[in-house]
């Protein structure tokens, strides 16, 4: 890392020297703009990477040689550097030139206390005389030397007054005959300036002077002292020759006779010695220590400091590149020297030759602890009291605390200013974006406005109009172009979808236009899928219709009363308001706990009802007379008069009519102990284990398809128990160690196996089909991972099951539009919301309140209701009104943006996938991090609804098969309205083409918009969408 100050010169100098295109073509080649979007900071470090980049370009551009850029660059730095401001630094370096060279490792040391991350240089200076003296430089960077002599030059012109430097080249890394550079430096000889003598008192020895006396300074013991002796003070100094013997005078080094007449007065004493400098340390010729100062004794004994220690062993030279020689230690003079101990601590001082008490030759190191701040400091255990007062070591680490303080302020003052020319410069660039985007989206809405009229869209898009707003809005948070012709789109299918924003615009002309013109086909999916009347290919309703619908539902009403004794007949109001329409239920939402009210009513309840009116147009608020009366045909016992269902009158006038009185009712017995005499054969078989054959098919269960029908043969029509019981035994939910549990659960799903009626298509094996389907897209498809967050697997994973086993329970093998025309007491009950669907999970719930069936008998309250939400969300899903609902939910929170469309018949092929993220239209979609609550809770009920779907991805004999039974129990349908004299449905009529012929219609409209969106979130599942393809193809 260099610092900033040497970019900042390095430009200023590209930049007057060679011109601003040179400058703007090295910054170019460094990856960086011109003029720079972030300027250089003088105090912080910078890659090497950006200098030598630059400066290659420069060299390139001008075809200059490398060692004249680099001399003139290093002239042109201290010119540059001294005009900012660090002249005065520079010159208060040294007394004379050498001492300049001599003193550049402090001044780096300096520097590096405020750069972090800056890699310093080495200089040392030997052989000094004159006019001469030898320098090593010693960097990790090559090429730099050149850069080093043009800056020295430039220092002796400007500073020393000399003017003709000479750099001789004596050893280089370059030829390989050095590890580094080494110059002789010849300069011009200059007269020293002698220090004037001065006179010192004598001082007499007497009582009160005694401790001044001039006394050896070995001759005293040193209270606390480990070593047995210490060094002479007298001897410390190294008496170098006068300039009579050739050499220069090093001012750093006391004039021989001050320092003999000195001594002749004052000596300190040793513990004054030891308090002057408690870092010192003494080695002698065989670099072993002789002695330390007491901070170095209390802070390194730990350590392993003591007499006759190697000093390496200790102490290591981070500045200059030294070793730990004698010879080599004695030559530095009063360079600088950077020592690391063991324990981390830096000392910064010099090494002085010396004599040991016995004439021994020895080193003393004098130093001072380098630390950048306080809390350094601090993490050696060390405090301002530990070093002297005549240090100002202890100055500069407050004044580096307080420069820090300032340096930070400054330089988030600095960021901010880059940040405010960085916004500027955006803003500027913004307005003219801005500009040249209202011209183009000008010019675009004329164009889309000229190409409007007569423009039909051929694709089939089932995007909602609240899914084109939230992905129109994508588009502008992320600033990216929007299209005219969306925005356009966008407008005309807000107007024309009324107060649905939910379901695809044009629906009713785009599906003319897939099922071309089929009404059956046509009719059958409309009524699926809850789409209201037919649309013209403007989009607007035919009111005929929709006139004429009502008055076939009231006649419908008119024509039929509930017979036995307890039916009820109606009469009809003129005051007619057309049906409700399903809401939007939010999976979060609680409200679907309002539909089981039933679930409280035991068995055996003698409950008295006055019957009410309840008007067409249903509100919630009438959902519970609904419900009571229900009740009241159901239980046995009811008694009331006969009244009436005036479909006229509004829940208000209702109130009050309704009357019920409950009576004491026998408590519910329960079995306690669960006795192997009192299982069910069936039961029993259950909790025994599986035989080989049917082991044999269930371990097919993994794979992406699956025959159910093979699964029924083999267990004696008992596929769903079986199914479900083998899951939850081998995901651990069934507690061996709990023989009555065990008992409960298979009880509960065999109960639940009887409760499927033999209808062609909603029977048991669809529930067992469901299940597996279900499995495995939660499993091999990685969507329970993705769903379960915070929660325990278990828990999701068991209402998943209990989803699958439950959601078709007690099917009539009818769909909710009959419930609904021909007035079924579940109608009535659920307020035409879904009557079958409500009942899967209602009757289920029952049945978990008697004893014998409720295996979750002993969990927590709260698991038991999160397990419940979780179910009656994932059943309710299966309702096919709601379908548009959840997929403009789903795909708001979690698809990327992309529009999604189905492909006609032949089209859709593997190719189509790519990488699994989806068919083509699609980006990928899988969320990273953790799932909210309402997006598991959409994941869940969109596998539910793939799983309810899952025959259309089976193999193609086994979805064959499938399609037949469906249309087989659609036709049984037809038959029912025909003996009820009811409108017969589309595609249920014996006499005309069944439902198979809606099969491309429905793979077109629901299934593979289903499964992309589906597939694009979890790309695990894509086995799904390539299957269903399979047969969409076939």
């Amino acid at each position: 890392m260099v610092a900033g100050l040497i970019q900042i010169t390095l430009d200023d100098f590209v930049l007057a020297t060679y011109g601003e295109a040179v400058l703007k073509e090295a910054l170019h080649a460094a990856g960086l703009s011109y003029p720079l979007l972030e300027p250089w900071v003088s105090s912080c470090p910078y890659h090497d990477r950006l200098l030598y980049i630059m400066t290659q370009s420069v060299i390139d551009q001008v075809g200059m040689p490398p060692e004249t850029f680099w001399n003139d660059y290093g002239r042109f730095f201290v010119k540059e550097s001294t005009e900012m401001g660090y002249g005065k630094m520079m010159s208060c370096i040294g007394r004379d030139f050498v001492a300049f060279l001599r003193g550049l490792n402090n001044l780096h040391l300096h520097l590096s206390m405020s750069m972090t991350g800056l890699v310093p240089p080495d200089f040392r200076v030997e052989n000094v005389t004159n006019t001469s003296a030898v320098l090593h430089y010693r960097s990790p960077r090559p090429g730099l030397g050149p850069f080093v002599v043009g800056l020295c030059q430039g220092v002796a012109d400007t500073f020393y007054a000399l003017s003709d430097v000479k750099f001789e080249l004596l050893r280089s890394r370059d030829d390989g005959s050095c590890d580094h550079e080494v110059w002789l430096v010849s300069f011009e000889a200059v007269s020293q300036h002698e220090p004037e003598s001065v006179s010192f008192p004598v001082l007499k020895a007497d009582a009160t002077s005694r401790d001044m006396e001039t006394e050896p300074l070995h001759s005293h013991a040193v209270q606390g002292c480990p070593y047995h002796h210490a060094i002479s003070v007298k001897d410390n100094i190294s008496l170098r020759p006068h300039n009579s013997d050739g050499l220069m005078h090093d001012a750093n080094q006391p004039n021989q006779e001050d320092v003999a007449y000195a001594l002749l007065h004052y000596s300190p004493s040793p513990s004054l010695f030891y308090k002057l400098f408690p870092f010192h340390l003494v080695v002698d010729r065989d670099m072993r220590v002789v002695q330390a100062g007491s901070g170095l004794l209390r802070l390194m004994r730990s350590s392993g400091l003591q007499p006759g220690a190697l000093a390496s062993d200790h102490f290591k030279f981070k500045v200059p590149y030294a070793a730990w020689e004698f010879e080599e230690l004695s030559n530095l003079g009063a360079s600088c020297c950077l020592l690391r101990t063991k324990i981390g601590l830096e000392l910064k001082g010099g090494f002085d030759q010396t004599v040991m008490p016995d004439g021994q030759p020895a080193l003393l190191f004098t130093g001072s602890p380098r630390v950048k701040d306080l809390t350094e400091l601090q993490s050696h255990k060390l405090f301002l009291s530990d070093i002297p007062p005549h240090d100002m070591s202890s100055d500069f680490v407050v004044m580096a605390e307080q420069r820090q303080v300032e340096a930070n302020q400054a330089f988030l003052l600095e960021m901010s200013k880059i940040e405010f020319q960085k916004t500027a410069l955006k803003l500027e660039k913004e307005v003219e974006r801005s500009s040249q985007s209202m011209l183009k989206l000008r010019q675009s809405l004329e164009h889309a406005l000229s190409i409007r009229q007569g423009h039909v869209n051929t694709t089939f898009d089932v995007d909602s109009p609240a899914e084109k707003t939230i992905k129109l809005l994508k588009k502008l948070m992320h600033g990216d172009e929007v299209d005219m012709n969306d925005v356009i789109q966008l407008h005309d299918a807000i107007l024309s979808s009324g107060h649905d924003m939910r379901t695809p615009m044009n629906i009713a002309s785009r599906l003319k236009a897939v099922t071309k013109g089929n009404s059956d086909v046509n009719r059958s999916l409309m009524k699926l899928l809850s789409l209201g009347s037919t649309e013209d290919q403007e989009g607007q309703p035919q009111l005929e219709s929709l006139v004429e619908e009502v008055e076939e539902e009231v006649s419908l009403y008119e024509s039929m009363c509930w017979s036995g004794d307890h039916s009820v007949p109606f009469s009809i109001s003129p005051n007619v308001s057309a049906p409700v329409s399903g809401v939007v239920r939010n999976p979060k939402s609680k409200e679907h706990e309002g539909l089981m009210v039933l679930q409280d009513i035991e068995e055996g309840s003698d409950v008295s009802l006055s019957h009410g009116v309840v008007g067409l147009g249903r509100t919630a608020s009438s959902g519970l007379l609904d419900d009571l009366e229900a009740t009241h045909q159901r239980c046995p016992g009811t008694t009331g008069p006969r009244g009436s269902l005036d479909l006229g009158r509004t829940p208000e006038s209702n109130k009050g009519a309704l009357v019920m009185r409950k009576r004491a009712l026998p408590r519910r017995r329960t079995s306690k102990n669960i006795l192997p005499q009192d299982i069910p054969a069936h039961v029993y078989q259950l909790t025994k284990g599986a035989p080989d054959k049917v082991l044999s098919v269930l371990e097919q269960v993994h794979e992406w398809t699956f025959d159910s029908f093979k699964l029924n043969e083999v267990t004696d029509n008992r596929p769903l128990s079986t199914l479900a019981f083998s899951i939850l035994k081998r995901h651990g939910l069934v507690q061996d160690r709990d023989y009555s549990q065990e008992v409960r659960l298979a009880r509960f799903l065999c109960h639940i196996e009887d409760g499927y009626k033999d209808n062609p298509y909603h029977c048991r094996i669809h529930a067992a089909d469901v299940l597996r389907n279900l499995y495995v897209i939660l499993t091999r498809g990685g969507v329970l991972d993705k769903v379960s967050g915070n929660d325990p697997v278990d828990v999701t994973f068991l209402a998943a099951i209990i989803s699958a086993v439950i959601h078709d329970f007690e099917h009539r093998g009818v769909n909710n539009d009959f419930l609904i025309k021909s007035a079924d007491e579940l109608a009535l009950i659920y307020n035409d919301r879904a009557p079958m669907e409500n009942h899967h999970v209602s009757a289920s719930f029952r049945a978990l309140q008697q004893d014998s069936l409720n295996f979750l008998k002993g969990y927590p309250s709260k698991i038991v209701n999160s397990i419940r939400r979780s179910v009656i969300d994932m059943v309710l899903s299966t309702d096919m009104k709601q379908h548009f609902n959840i997929m403009s939910m789903f795909g708001a929170k979690f698809n990327s943006g992309e529009s999604t469309t189905a492909p006609s018949p032949g089209q859709a092929t593997a190719g189509m996938i790519g990488d699994g993220s989806g068919i083509t239209g699609h980006t990928h979609m899988y969320m990273s991090g953790s799932l909210d609550e309402e997006a598991k809770a959409l994941a869940l009920q969109m596998a539910m609804k793939c799983a309810d779907l899952g025959h259309l991805t089976s193999s193609r004999e086994v979805h064959k098969k499938w399609v037949c039974k469906l249309e087989e129990e659609f036709f049984l349908q037809g038959d029912k309205e025909k003996a009820a004299s009811l409108p017969v449905s589309p595609l249920m009529d014996r006499d005309k083409e069944g439902v198979s012929t809606s099969q491309s219609g429905f793979f077109t409209v629901v299934a593979l918009p289903l499964y992309q969106s589906f597939t694009a979130a979890f790309p695990s599942c894509k086995q799904i969408l390539l299957c269903a393809m399979d047969n969409f193809n076939m």
